[in-house]
């Protein structure tokens, strides 16, 4: 028995637009939080492993993933750049054992909402 692409149920619109927004919002917020040097943002990034110095730099990262993320066009290679960010912040998380769950999350709704494209 297979089932084709036309009896798949159908997922609200508003699904996509919605975990779009959520994860472009948490990647920008936090790329500016690291590139004003916000206390919180520091000491993360100092935690796991990462020099002052490199902030700008995984600021700089950060916000150009979510600005290809948002962009219709370049949506999609803005979700896989993205994801290689995130899996990136989940391997740094391992590595000093914190919780991976919050770089996780936003991976899974970055992709959500890059492939629940608007039918209109």
């Amino acid at each position: 028995m297979s089932i084709s692409v036309s009896q798949l149920p159908v997922v609200n619109p508003w699904l996509g637009r919605i975990s779009r927004t959520i994860a472009a919002v948490v990647m920008t917020a936090s790329a500016i939080a690291i590139l004003t040097h916000q206390p919180v943002a520091t000491a993360s990034l100092t935690a796991l492993g990462y020099p002052v110095h490199t902030m700008t730099i995984v600021g700089i990262l950060e916000l150009a993933c979510a600005a290809l993320y948002a962009m219709p066009k370049t949506r999609v290679a803005g979700a896989i750049v993205m994801t290689g960010y995130l899996g990136g912040a989940v391997a740094s998380h391992v590595r000093v054992g914190e919780a991976f769950w919050l770089p996780l999350l936003v991976a899974a709704l970055v992709w959500l909402g890059a492939l629940r494209r608007d039918e209109a």
